[in-house]
């Protein structure tokens, strides 16, 4: 596609004519976002499955009845 730029060949030519301190303010956040999306993406895809604490309390007594006690208290 001749006079369309990619987005990788427009980011390379706006950090061009930046001195070395911005560019190395460039490369940081760059680093950042791939940091973030790393871990967004590790968040996104891990489920949880509650396995290990299903089934721990035995609660003795009624538990909707004490749902609803609390519930009126407010």
């Amino acid at each position: 596609m001749k006079g369309v730029i990619m987005l990788s060949e427009q980011v390379k030519r706006a950090i061009e004519d930046l001195s070395d301190n911005k560019k190395r303010e460039a490369l940081n956040f760059i680093n950042y976002l791939r940091w973030q999306q790393k871990h967004t993406e590790k968040r996104q895809s891990a489920e949880y499955d509650f396995a290990d604490i299903a089934g721990k309390v035995a609660w003795r007594g009624d538990a909707v009845a004490v749902q609803r006690e609390m519930r009126d208290e407010w």
